[in-house]
């Protein structure tokens, strides 16, 4: 016997609910849906999303931890290099204000000029010389502030032009004599504002001493030789015997003696005394190392000669003289 009643479809979430007085004796039933898909999937979302954070965080971290690893292989191979070559930091020696002064000063804070045949090894004496020597370029003095000096006075409110040719070979074109290794030091001598030297006697024994040359006890050369009474007379010795033999001897077939002087004579007077004025340029003198035996350190005093230096005692004081070494492996 059929129902009067049509069959309804209802979905597999459907349940039969009782109703609110519990009495299943009626035939009539209330049926009530449950969306346990939509549950499902909401849960599974967040799963997901929640997983997808942790991926995406452990990523990051990765990322960062790898990113801090190479930076550490960089410096430790950058660090590695500078103590090889050239270094980055420049602790390089501070100029002396009053005094003999000398360049190029090593980066490494050191006295040592150390290079080889290789460019990388002397570029950075180049550059600290070209700096020094930059400011003795015709561009640098061709103000109407400058005058020759030929008579080897300075005119009242001019400063004194200084001659990049008395430097003689000791230039930038020749690489200051690195790339033949027969390396320049350039000497600045900066006696205090408004002093002017007072030369020595070209017969003067105890200073006669220091003009000898080490390398040819026999030589003629001596202070009076190289003196002039326009000049401040410098002189450039090795300071034991080591460096003496050293620094080797003369090359007749080259016509090279083991040191060089330019300008021969010393510092031109005409500069002195230094005044406190921006286009005023101390002078320079180039000492020329010709002949230092390779793989050998030689360490080299130079004095500049004045009466009214230390007391007439030049050499004995660290103002007047200036003291670094050379060594060509």
């Amino acid at each position: 016997m059929e129902s009067k009643y049509d069959k309804v479809a209802y979905p597999d979430s459907a349940y039969l609910a009782t109703s609110e007085h519990g009495d299943f004796g009626t035939g009539v039933y209330s049926v009530s849906y449950k969306d346990y898909r939509r549950e499902n999937t909401f849960k599974l979302a967040c799963f997901r999303i929640h997983k997808r954070r942790k991926r995406t965080i452990y990523f990051v971290c990765g990322m960062v931890v790898v990113l801090v690893i190479i930076i550490g292989i960089i410096i430790a191979l950058t660090g590695s290099r500078t103590n090889a070559g050239q270094p980055a930091v420049h602790k390089m020696m501070d100029d002396k204000k009053i005094g003999l002064d000398f360049y190029p000063k090593p980066l490494d804070g050191s006295n040592l000029i150390k290079f080889s045949m290789k460019s990388s090894t002397y570029m950075q004496y180049t550059k600290n010389l070209d700096y020094h020597v930059h400011v003795y370029s015709p561009m640098e003095q061709s103000g109407k502030e400058y005058d020759r000096c030929n008579n080897n006075t300075r005119p009242e409110g001019k400063q004194c032009r200084f001659d990049m040719q008395d430097l003689g070979e000791c230039s930038n074109m020749n690489q200051y004599g690195y790339g033949e290794q027969r390396p320049c030091v350039l000497l600045m001598l900066k006696p205090p504002n408004g002093t002017k030297p007072v030369l020595f006697e070209p017969d003067n024994i105890e200073v006669n001493k220091y003009f000898q040359p080490q390398w040819s006890p026999n030589a003629n050369e001596t202070f009076g030789t190289r003196w002039s009474p326009d000049h401040v007379a410098v002189s450039c010795r090795g300071e034991t015997r080591d460096d003496v033999k050293f620094m080797g001897k003369s090359e007749p077939v080259l016509k090279f003696i083991p040191i060089a002087y330019m300008p021969a004579n010393g510092f031109p007077m005409k500069f002195y005394p230094a005044v406190s004025n921006p286009n005023y340029r101390y002078p320079g003198v180039m000492v020329q190392f010709n002949t230092i035996l390779t793989n050998k350190r030689v360490s080299v005093k130079c004095t500049a000669w004045a009466k009214n230096f230390n007391n007439g005692h030049p050499e004995t004081s660290t103002e007047y003289t200036a003291s670094f070494s050379l060594l060509i492996y």
